[in-house]
């Protein structure tokens, strides 16, 4: 449950993205916005308990724009970047990165089901599997002159001729029409071949020509005199981009600064969190000690702590930490998960389905508990009881990306060809991106646990 101080800034920023909404956008922008705050209200861990109001709104407005195509002027209604930062008179390369870490809490993308407007999803793209080459393809496709050339295409790639593929979809020009379709079919191959580099991003440049990516040293160079380097709150918000851009060791620099002018527990423990994957484990437990020492009440400081003790292999003195966490809250669900994942990895599997029946128990429409009993019934080869869990979490919610991912590998297991196309058809419509995950899923549903 909120406290006062967090709703009463959960109410501001309503106020300030509604504001917004009613002179520069329209109503069906509003909504969306007033439901992206509530719901990141909901959250365990609040993101807007920190920060200022008036970034976070803007980061609302610029996070549900990106998705649908608020840049582009060719839609109505329309609006920069720099329209949403002068409103709110926020600097965009913070707005950016907070945007991009709302999207990322939500999986949020283009065509996404719930945050995209009416008429976006009206005229989201369909898909269809090419047998050939069992590629997913837009159906805008199908007829074009250039047919025979995207042909070659596949075939230098059948052949095992990588390069000459890759080649092929390069010496396409961004000012041919075909540019955009080169790109889906190079990210469909990079990925076909297992090579990660940027076919997402590829792919993303598919769907939307948006050029709003802000470097991180645009933040951090920036004079702009938003930024105090003498609030501990400013200092943690460039830590915290560094954290999540994976970029520990500046992140600590910062919480390091951020600490100095405040002992926040809160900083401690993401401080705790960048030591430990530096794999630093014995700074990262005496640092999340300092923060328990603070709040020893706080039971998300000690499941954390015992996440860390996951990290090091350490898993008896991580479920001592999961039980004092379930001491201070024995309602939250995380905790037990937790813990039967570590009985997982101690091979008890008879208390890891404890631990999950427990969960179940307190909320027995938790989509991750359904989903995660599910995983842990297949792990244990018992493919036919795990998708009467997933059937349960697609009854709640029948895009829930998740459950149709394992579906999908359950009914492989179980021979269910017709219900695997089901699942894969629904994956298309719902985020295509994620058909990237089933060939891994299928291989490691092959292995023994």
């Amino acid at each position: 449950m909120k406290d006062e101080k967090t709703q009463i800034k959960q109410e501001e920023i309503i106020e300030l993205v509604s504001s917004f909404c009613d002179e520069k956008l329209d109503d069906e922008y509003k909504q969306l916005s007033i439901k992206l705050v509530e719901k990141m209200g909901r959250k365990r861990e609040v993101p807007f308990k920190r920060g200022k109001v008036e970034i976070w709104a803007s980061a609302v407005i610029y996070a549900l724009g990106q998705i649908n195509f608020l840049f582009d002027k060719s839609n109505e209604p329309y609006a920069t970047p720099d329209d949403i930062c002068d409103y709110f008179n926020t600097k965009k390369s913070t707005v950016s990165n907070k945007a991009r870490d709302i999207r990322d809490m939500f999986n949020m993308g283009h065509f996404d089901s719930e945050f995209s407007l009416s008429h976006i999803l009206e005229s989201q793209p369909s898909f269809y599997i090419d047998e050939k080459s069992g590629m997913i393809i837009p159906e805008d496709f199908i007829v074009n002159p250039m047919d025979s050339y995207f042909d070659e295409v596949y075939a230098q790639f059948e052949k095992g001729e990588m390069d000459n593929a890759i080649a092929m979809l390069d010496a396409i020009e961004k000012d041919n029409p075909e540019y955009e379709r080169a790109m889906f079919y190079k990210s469909f191959i990079l990925n076909a071949s297992g090579i990660e580099d940027n076919s997402s991003e590829i792919f993303q440049e598919f769907l939307s020509n948006l050029d709003d990516d802000i470097d991180l040293a645009e933040l951090l160079e920036d004079d702009d005199e938003e930024f105090d380097e003498n609030n501990p709150e400013d200092l943690f918000e460039i830590g915290e981009i560094h954290f999540y851009d994976e970029e520990y060791e500046e992140a600590i620099k910062y919480f390091d600064l951020s600490l100095k002018i405040h002992q926040d527990p809160d900083v401690l423990e993401y401080k705790a969190y960048a030591l430990a994957e530096l794999k630093k484990y014995k700074q990262a437990l005496k640092t999340i000690d300092k923060a328990i020492k603070q709040a020893p009440d706080n039971d998300t400081y000690w499941a954390n702590k015992g996440n860390i003790y996951v990290m090091q292999k350490k898993y008896k003195k991580a479920l001592k930490c999961y039980d004092k966490a379930i001491e201070l809250d024995d309602e939250d669900v995380d905790y037990y998960i937790y813990k039967s994942n570590v009985y997982i990895e101690l091979k008890d599997y008879e208390n890891a389905e404890k631990m999950l029946d427990t969960a179940e128990k307190i909320d027995n429409e938790n989509l991750e508990v359904l989903c995660e009993k599910g995983n842990y019934l297949l792990q244990t080869s018992k493919p036919e009881e795990a998708l009467i869990y997933y059937d349960k979490c697609l009854s709640i919610d029948d895009e829930y990306e998740k459950a149709l991912l394992f579906k999908a590998v359950a009914c492989s297991a179980l021979g269910l060809d017709k219900e695997i196309d089901k699942c894969i058809e629904k994956l298309a419509e719902v985020n295509p991106l994620l058909l990237y995950s089933l060939d891994q899923l299928f291989e490691d549903s092959d292995d023994p646990i």
